[in-house]
C-alpha cells in the first residue's frame, strides 16, 4: 500500500483481519477474554464493541488487554481507579484521556486481579505466561515458555499484593540450556 507523500496510511487500512471459526456467543461463557491491540488509540471504540467486555466484567470474568487493547477496556470504564499498562508510546495518551487510570509506561504488564494489561505486543507473551503461571503453576508455565522458546521469568507472578507488575524480566538462571535442552546460540535459533 502506498500513501500519498507526507501522509502515513491510516491504521484502519493496514494490518490483517482475523476470522474465528467459533460462535461469537461463546465469549459470554469464557472465563478469560483477551482484547488484542486496538487499531487506533486516537479513535474511540464504538459502543457495541464496549458492551461485551462490560458484560464479562459484570459477571466476574477475567479481562486481559494486549498493547493498545487497554484503550478498549478504558473506554468501557473497566480500568477506572486501576493501574494499567499499554505500549510505551501510548501511555501518555491513555493517562491524558482517562484521568482515573494510572498508566505505567515502565512495566511489561499489570495484574489487577480480574483485569490484566500488557505493554506492547511482545509483552503480551509475558502476560500470558504470567496468567498460565497464576492459574496452573510454575512448572506448567515454564513448560509453555520452553515450548515457545520464551524465557521463563523468575518471580513474575510472585508477591502477595493484589496489584502485581512485571518490570524488565529477569531470565531464570541457565535459561538457554534449561529451556531447550541444548546450548542455544543465535545461529541455532
Amino acid at each position: 500500500m502506498s500513501a500519498p507523500p507526507n501522509r502515513v496510511p491510516s491504521a484502519r487500512r493496514v494490518g490483517f483481519a482475523c476470522r474465528a471459526p467459533y460462535d461469537p456467543a461463546l465469549i459470554e461463557r469464557a472465563d478469560t477474554v483477551i482484547v488484542p491491540g486496538w487499531r487506533d488509540p486516537a479513535e474511540s471504540p464504538a459502543r457495541p464493541l464496549l458492551e461485551t467486555p462490560e458484560r464479562v466484567g459484570a459477571r466476574g470474568g477475567r479481562l486481559v488487554s494486549v498493547c493498545s487493547g487497554a484503550f478498549v477496556l478504558a473506554a468501557a470504564g473497566l480500568l477506572n481507579g486501576r493501574r494499567a499498562a499499554t505500549h510505551r508510546r501510548y501511555a501518555e495518551l491513555l493517562a491524558h484521556r482517562y484521568q482515573d487510570i494510572r498508566a505505567d509506561p515502565d512495566v511489561l504488564h499489570v495484574d489487577e486481579g480480574d483485569v490484566l494489561t500488557s505493554a506492547g505486543s511482545a509483552a503480551g507473551f509475558d502476560l500470558c505466561l504470567h496468567i498460565v503461571r497464576r492459574d496452573h503453576g510454575g512448572v506448567v508455565a515454564n513448560n509453555v515458555a520452553r515450548r515457545l522458546l520464551l524465557a521463563p521469568t523468575a518471580g513474575a507472578a510472585s508477591g502477595s499484593s493484589s496489584t502485581r507488575q512485571s518490570r524488565r524480566p529477569r531470565p531464570a538462571a541457565g535459561w538457554p540450556h534449561y529451556s531447550t535442552g541444548f546450548p542455544t546460540t543465535s545461529t541455532r535459533i
